[in-house]
């Protein structure tokens, strides 16, 4: 259990609203249109993933990984502060994507 604001909740609800309030604060930060967003996602081994998504039709969005060739590419035909702005999420992003792949406390 973790604390916030005063109130004791499991970790895993905190990590999904900490995720979700980065994804949150990403939307109120990048305007309109977006080629790409951060989702939140609960699968179905109730495990919780922060992933950056493309736009598209409803399920037929697929995922980008920054760090990847097509994530390269993507990012050089941003302008600098743009570039910036999504590297500096995705290192947000770095601390959750680590415990996943950790196997942090559920």
């Amino acid at each position: 259990m973790l604390e916030r604001d005063g109130i004791f909740i499991p970790f895993k609800t905190f990590k999904f609203l900490a995720m979700k309030e980065l994804a949150d604060d990403f939307r109120s930060v990048v305007a309109e249109p977006r080629e790409i967003y951060l989702s939140v996602q609960e699968v179905r081994s109730l495990t919780v993933y922060i992933r950056w998504r493309k736009k598209g039709v409803k399920g037929q969005q697929s995922y980008l990984v920054i760090n990847s060739i097509e994530g390269s590419h993507f990012m050089l035909r941003q302008p600098p502060e743009s570039q910036k702005l999504y590297l500096k999420f995705n290192q947000r992003c770095q601390p959750w994507r680590a415990n996943a792949r950790a196997g942090s406390p559920q």
